[in-house]
């Protein structure tokens, strides 16, 4: 994550002003690379999740809140069910109890 990001950039400085950071290259590399893959197994187990919140974000600031809005209810479960009712007339009446 950023912290270990951080760190790791730290450590990495102090090596190189002292000029060891080339004999521990190896381990700092195979470290950095242990550190990634948490971060990246999740954002690849979260991937629709996030996708979802950028697209919003990108449509909110490009259609402003408006736009933001219209945009959720494509991903709305109530309002997915809403339209399938809808879409449905003998679900329809039902629900609202019309004979």
């Amino acid at each position: 994550d950023a912290a270990h990001a951080l760190q790791l950039e730290s450590i990495k400085s102090e090596l190189e002003k002292d000029d060891q950071f080339n004999t521990y290259e190896p381990e700092f590399l195979a470290l950095q690379k242990k550190l990634n893959v948490p971060f990246q197994n999740y954002v690849l187990a979260h991937a629709e999740e996030i996708g979802k919140l950028i697209e919003s974000e990108i449509v909110g600031r490009y259609y402003y809140q408006k736009g933001k809005s219209i945009h959720s209810f494509r991903h709305d479960p109530v309002m997915k069910n809403g339209i399938i009712l809808l879409q449905s007339p003998e679900q329809y009446k039902k629900t609202l109890n019309i004979k």
